[in-house]
């Protein structure tokens, strides 16, 4: 079901990377933005995002939102790919480091006020719960900042893929559709193994969204990869308050 989703979403990604690529001397694509100018392609993915986020929070988290949310995340990972965005996102992450030190980047937390300015274009309801200071292990942190300097963002989307594919299966097996406040209140084993794993993956995608957001300075023009990986962190938090609060 997944690898369909995906499938059905890279048409998306071939006619708008049209639009988005230039090639270099070398023959490897790579994105030319003018002054003020955005990614098409990622500004599409937020707002899907952001309709998916809303969705969670009126009506609960279904299997087949997570899956829909996944097949997003899995055709920017090959839109990435191909527009050399990891290149540029690993570049402009080191050259944060060596702006303000790598102790700096890792104390680097969300900030919360820029993404309810930011997010509020694209129309998502954000509870205000979710808004809450995150407390992320230093170890997570520090892993977060790894992969994106020396990866770039790609491993970000296939990390998210990976966890969207566990929280689908388990609303599988739970039986589809659910506001959770049955299942933490009577089965231990749900609150301590699935809203345990899923508050991992709301720490890991808060910290890449801090520090991608914090790289932006030496990214002009790339501010929807941004945007996508703060709503990514909406998502998150939606499917979390959705189930385990």
């Amino acid at each position: 079901m997944f690898v369909g989703s995906v499938a059905a979403g890279i048409p998306l990604v071939v006619s708008s990377a049209a639009h988005s690529l230039a090639h270099s001397a070398t023959g490897q694509p790579h994105i030319h933005r003018g002054v003020g100018a955005t990614d098409t392609v990622f500004e599409h993915a937020t707002r899907q995002l952001a309709a998916l986020v809303n969705k969670v929070r009126r009506s609960g988290v279904a299997p087949e939102d997570v899956r829909l949310a996944a097949a997003h995340f899995g055709t920017l990972a090959v839109y990435g790919q191909g527009a050399g965005i990891d290149t540029q996102t690993s570049r402009a992450v080191r050259d944060l480091i060596r702006s303000k030190g790598r102790d700096a980047v890792l104390d680097l937390d969300v900030d919360h006020a820029r993404v309810v300015a930011e997010l509020k274009p694209f129309g998502v309801d954000i509870d205000r719960r979710w808004l809450t200071p995150h407390v992320v292990d230093r170890g997570i942190r520090a892993r977060a900042l790894d992969d994106l300097s020396r990866n770039g963002v790609t491993g970000m989307f296939a990390r998210a893929v990976s966890a969207f594919e566990h929280i689908a299966a388990e609303l599988d097996r739970r039986g589809g559709r659910l506001t959770g406040v049955r299942l933490v209140q009577v089965d231990d084993s749900w609150k301590a193994e699935f809203c345990g794993r899923l508050w991992l993956d709301v720490s890991v995608q808060a910290a890449h969204a801090a520090m991608l957001c914090a790289a932006m300075l030496y990214m002009p023009g790339m501010e929807a990869e941004c945007a996508f990986a703060q709503m990514a962190v909406m998502f998150f938090l939606a499917i979390y308050y959705s189930v385990c609060f």
